[in-house]
């Protein structure tokens, strides 16, 4: 399955509740542009990549299926919202300042190396993610005895 992470919680957003995303001018008037150069690039890769995991080809110019949608917006829409909900840590900011803390799930720590993880003031039970990628499992569960 394609790592979707961080479109699926912008679509969760803007289908949700839109005045989050309409929140900021700042936000709103940015985009990012990209060398015609770099974007054939990523086309490239991404049409390999998408035939390598779902097994047919990726249709760019007339997508049909929720994943080739997906590809699509990787491409062409370019907003550096998308950066902060694909940053597990950041975006916590971002939802505690539009909608609340309490729609947060309690953070027990965050931490730049497993050495300065203290598993002695950790729950028996807790989920431990990386901020930098979504290629490890999903949902790590830890218990301790």
């Amino acid at each position: 399955m394609l790592q979707i992470h961080y479109f699926l919680a912008f679509f969760i957003l803007l289908i949700c509740n839109p005045p989050i995303y309409a929140f900021s001018n700042e936000l709103q008037t940015k985009t990012i542009h990209i060398q015609p150069s770099q974007l054939e690039k990523e086309k490239t890769f991404l049409k390999k990549q998408f035939l390598k995991r779902m097994k047919t080809p990726l249709n760019l110019e007339n997508p049909q299926t929720i994943n080739e949608k997906i590809q699509w917006l990787k491409l062409y829409n370019r907003h550096p919202i998308h950066t902060l909900c694909a940053d597990k840590y950041r975006v916590r900011e971002f939802v505690k300042d539009r909608v609340g803390e309490n729609y947060l799930i309690p953070l027990l720590g965050v931490y730049n190396c497993a050495d300065e993880i203290d598993f002695d003031k950790l729950p028996n039970q807790f989920a431990l993610k990386a901020n930098h990628g979504s290629a490890i499992p999903a949902r790590p569960i830890f218990r301790c005895e």
